[in-house]
């Protein structure tokens, strides 16, 4: 049943992707985090409509807007190489040169009490960009906090909140018990879509919720389990040796990634992967820090679910 070259395979794989996990999933937990930015200098130019004599326009790459709530010295100097800001003119013009990639654009006033933000685009090396005429409107804060059950005890563990298709994201944090975020400075619009997604007992959820009345908290709720390709592996642990099926940690190896779950007290699980893209060569139980190999031959059952079977032989 112990097979000491599969042991061997699960224990690099497993510690790749915990590694993954442990340096990527904030990242996951926010999408704007996902971009490109190449060598090549494009010149980028344009207007601010009602900025005050003064102000900037800044471009930062996707990474920084995720970066930027970094605590770490060394990761907040690197990430900010990727925020290129140029001043506006008495007349509201600015130029200047970035290289070519994907950004989100935020411009304010010398004050920075209007603000404005725009989704992520694409600059490419094709001709200058010329971005069409910013507005400055008037900004605010926005207050919520998450409203269902979580695992989550440590300040390492907390999701990050976002706004969705546009540059702004906080950590969120433990405020009685409660974990709760602020989003300062965001400019005004009709409504927003606020997002988290979170790891919690291995398994990815997303919770968004569209906020219209600035007079409330924004609320989530109701996470769902999400794959980053949006499907994912269901399955139930049976055996008739484990003395509890709570809290058995499962693991699936595809070509190169090992994916873990932990299973609940009936021992279902939920494993945030698509396997039609990257199909199961392997299954595996880690037990008392030990890998047990399950085989590669199970099947999906009746309902969709993986079952499967640890019993004594």
């Amino acid at each position: 049943m112990r097979n000491k070259s599969l042991k061997y395979i699960f224990g690099i794989l497993l510690s790749s992707v915990l590694l993954t996990v442990g340096c990527g999933s904030s990242s996951s937990n926010n999408p704007v985090s996902n971009g490109s930015v190449n060598s090549g200098l494009v010149s980028v130019s344009g207007n601010v409509k009602n900025a005050d004599g003064k102000g900037t326009v800044s471009f930062y790459t996707p990474t920084a807007i995720y970066g930027n709530n970094m605590t770490n010295g060394i990761s907040r100097a690197v990430v900010n190489n990727e925020i290129y800001t140029f001043n506006i003119d008495e007349n509201g013009n600015y130029a200047g040169q970035i290289p070519a990639g994907d950004y989100y654009i935020i411009a304010q006033n010398s004050d920075g009490s209007m603000k404005y933000a725009s989704a992520r685009q694409s600059i490419s090396m094709d001709s200058s960009v010329e971005i069409p005429e910013i507005k400055l409107v008037q900004t605010t804060d926005i207050n919520g906090y998450l409203d269902f059950e979580t695992t989550i005890k440590e300040e390492s563990e907390l999701p990050f909140v976002y706004i969705e298709g546009l540059p702004f994201v906080e950590k969120t944090t433990f405020v009685d018990g409660v974990i709760s975020f602020t989003l300062e400075s965001v400019p005004l619009a009709d409504s927003y879509v606020i997002c988290s997604d979170l790891w919690d007992n291995n398994i990815r959820y997303h919770s968004s919720t569209t906020y219209t009345d600035f007079s409330k908290s924004a609320v989530l709720t109701d996470p769902e389990p999400i794959s980053l390709s949006g499907k994912n592996v269901k399955g139930k642990l049976t055996s008739d040796i484990l003395t509890s099926l709570n809290g058995t940690t499962i693991i699936a190896v595809t070509k190169d990634k090992a994916y873990t779950a932990q299973t609940d007290d009936s021992g279902n699980f939920v494993m945030p992967i698509d396997i039609s893209q990257e199909p199961i060569i392997g299954w595996g139980l880690n037990l008392d820090d030990d890998y047990v190999s399950l085989g590669s031959d199970i099947t999906a059952g009746e309902n969709g679910e993986y079952k499967l079977v640890y019993n004594a032989h």
